[in-house]
C-alpha cells in the first residue's frame, strides 16, 4: 500500500527541513513525497533539491506562479499514484510512526474512504502545547457511515483541517473532491465535502501530527484578514443542504455553523476584530434555517448574548465559563445540560 504525501511549499525555509525529515524518516517506507513549490522566493526550492538528492521518493513539482494553497494541493494530486493521500503543510511535522499506525488501521478494517486522526497544536511563540483528542464515544476507533450511523459524536470529533485526515485517493477522484482557490480557509468546503460523500469513516484517537501555530508568515497567521472566506464557505454548506429534510444534513449545517463561529470568536478574543464586527458578522447569518430546538441549544447561547447583549457582560460570561470548564469539568457539563433543558422547556 502506497501513501502519497502532498506538501505545498511556499517560503518556509525555516521549517521545511523539519517537515521533510519527519516524512522521510517514517517507519512506514512505501511513500511518494510530492512537494509542490508554489513559486517560493526564499531558499525553499534549494532545500527541496537537496532533499530530493538524498531521497528518491521525493518528487518536486513547480507552479509557474503563486497559486495559493488550494490549487497547489490540487496540482500535487495530479501526480499522486498512491492508494491513500495525505496533505501535509510544510511548517508542520509528523510523529515517527504516523503512517504505520494509519496503515495498520486500514489493514485491520479494509479500505476506508476517510480516516480522521488527532494532533498537537504547538505555539512557536510561547512553546505552549495543546493536544487535540476525542472524547470516548461508541463510534471512536471503528468504521461508520453518516447515513447509517448518524452524526453522533462528530460535533466534537470533526474539524475543518485537511491535514488531520488520510484519504483514499480513488474516493477523492470518483467524487471530484478538490480545493477551492480562497486565500485562506480553503479547507472548510473540502472537509465538509469529503465528510458528506464518504462511504466509510474512521476516527482514530492517536496523536499523529504536530501543527505549528503562530507562524507569522503563514496564511492562517493572518486569518483575521480573510474572514469573508470562512463566511463564503459556511454559506456554501448551507446552500447545499438548506432544503433537505434529513436530520443528518441539518446537523451537518450546525457543525459548519459551529466551525464558522469558532473562527470569528477566536478573531474577537485575539483582538483582531471588534465586538461590533462580531455582532455584524453574526447578523448576516440566516438563522431561519435552524429549527426552534437547535436555536435553544447550547450552540446558540453566544449568538443571543452577542446580538442582544453588550461586550463587557459577554466577556465576563465567557471567562467564567472557561474557568468552570477547566477547573470543574463535571460541573460544567451539568450546567450545560441544565441550561439546555431549561431552554427546551
Amino acid at each position: 500500500m502506497k501513501i502519497s504525501v502532498i506538501i505545498p511549499v511556499y517560503n518556509v525555509e525555516q521549517y521545511l527541513g523539519h517537515c521533510l525529515d519527519s516524512v522521510i524518516n517514517q517507519t512506514y517506507k512505501n511513500l511518494e513525497i510530492i512537494c509542490v513549490n508554489d513559486a517560493s522566493t526564499d531558499r525553499s526550492p534549494l532545500i527541496l533539491e537537496e532533499y530530493s538528492k538524498k531521497d528518491n521518493r521525493i518528487v518536486i513539482v513547480n507552479n509557474a506562479k503563486n497559486s495559493r494553497l488550494g490549487p497547489t494541493r490540487n496540482h500535487g494530486m495530479e501526480y499522486a499514484t498512491g492508494d491513500y493521500v495525505h496533505f501535509l503543510d510544510s511548517d508542520d511535522w509528523l510523529e515517527p510512526d504516523a503512517y504505520e499506525r494509519l496503515v495498520e488501521i486500514i489493514n485491520k478494517n479494509g479500505d476506508i474512504d476517510l480516516i480522521n486522526f488527532c494532533y498537537q497544536s504547538i505555539s512557536i511563540k510561547n512553546k505552549r502545547v495543546n493536544t487535540r483528542q476525542f472524547r470516548k464515544n461508541k463510534y471512536l476507533n471503528k468504521v461508520f457511515t453518516l447515513e447509517d450511523d448518524g452524526i453522533f459524536g462528530l460535533l466534537e470529533m470533526w474539524d475543518r483541517h485537511a491535514w488531520s485526515k488520510l484519504y483514499r485517493r480513488k474516493f477523492l477522484q470518483d467524487n471530484s473532491c478538490i480545493f477551492n482557490n480562497y486565500p485562506c480557509f480553503e479547507d472548510i468546503e473540502f472537509s465538509f465535502d469529503v465528510l458528506i460523500k464518504a462511504g466509510s469513516i474512521y476516527c482514530c484517537n492517536d496523536v499523529l501530527l504536530n501543527y505549528r501555530v503562530s507562524n507569522p508568515k503563514s496564511l492562517i497567521g493572518n486569518y483575521h484578514n480573510h474572514l469573508d472566506c470562512a463566511y463564503k464557505s459556511y454559506c456554501t454548506a448551507v446552500e447545499m443542504y438548506k432544503d433537505s429534510n434529513k436530520k443528518i444534513k441539518k446537523e451537518l449545517i450546525v457543525l459548519e455553523y459551529i466551525n464558522f463561529y469558532n473562527i470569528i470568536f477566536s478573531a474577537f478574543f485575539e483582538n483582531k476584530i471588534s465586538f461590533e464586527d462580531l455582532k455584524n458578522i453574526l447578523k448576516d447569518i440566516d438563522i431561519s434555517i435552524f429549527d426552534e430546538q437547535t436555536l435553544k441549544s447550547s450552540y446558540f447561547v453566544h449568538y443571543n448574548e452577542i446580538i442582544y447583549g453588550n461586550e463587557f457582560v459577554f466577556r465576563i460570561k465567557v471567562i467564567l465559563r472557561f474557568i468552570v470548564r477547566k477547573c470543574f469539568p463535571f460541573l460544567h457539563q451539568f450546567l450545560v445540560k441544565l441550561r439546555t433543558y431549561m431552554r427546551m422547556h
